[in-house]
């Protein structure tokens, strides 16, 4: 989960891989949009486009979308709020429980953000019968050797990846690369790339043994 206002294409992938590696299917929810002209909404949606993502703008504010929200529930499973502090998670859940159950901060008037209000995390039954799980914001994210999680999250690589001239092509300098052709050739996302690139050397890092680092 994330806020309109600064939305983070990057860090939002980085919570992709990090679920998809660990099976589990993400919700992107994009929250306060009610800050946003249409324009700026737009180009919301566009970058959105881009991850290839199921995602649901909201405003916990004035319920804008909480329907599309409700509809994406099911009923018995079980969901975990993530996000960075100050995005709305708190505000959200009293939306779906209807009732103001969570405390909640107003945002700072000098730049519409919010703060953090979440301290322990909370386990909470909707009336729908799903199980959500509200927990702190989250300050830093990490990925630790989530090859799996990469490949499913920029899933459109392998496509090309397949066809490199080599088996252990890094898609970074190697000649014959499918994958660079392609950035090149403006089939895969410029900005993508990088990022993709970015995470699978962080994820080789700490992959790696004590002395292999040093």
């Amino acid at each position: 989960m994330q806020s309109a206002q600064d939305l983070n294409l990057n860090l939002l992938e980085r919570y992709l891989v990090m679920l998809h590696e660990d099976r589990i299917q993400p919700l992107v929810v994009i929250n306060k949009i009610d800050l946003l002209n249409a324009q700026q909404i737009h180009d919301v949606e566009i970058g959105l486009d881009r991850l290839h993502c199921e995602a649901i703008l909201i405003s916990a504010t004035n319920l804008q979308g909480l329907n599309a929200l409700l509809g994406a529930i099911v009923q018995g499973k079980t969901y975990c709020l993530l996000g960075q502090s100050g995005v709305g998670k708190s505000s959200i859940l009293n939306g779906l429980l209807e009732q103001g159950r969570f405390k909640t901060t107003e945002v700072r008037e000098k730049d519409n953000k919010g703060r953090h209000t979440t301290v322990s995390r909370q386990l909470i039954l909707l009336p729908s019968g799903a199980i959500f799980i509200d927990t702190p914001g989250i300050r830093e994210l990490g990925n630790l050797n989530v090859e799996q999680g990469l490949d499913q999250t920029f899933f459109e690589f392998a496509e090309y990846a397949h066809q490199c001239r080599y088996r252990d092509c890094t898609h970074t300098h190697e000649s014959g690369c499918a994958v660079l052709e392609a950035v090149n050739n403006g089939k895969i996302d410029q900005i993508r790339y990088q990022n993709y690139i970015k995470l699978r050397r962080e994820s080789a890092f700490f992959s790696m043994t004590y002395e292999e680092k040093r």
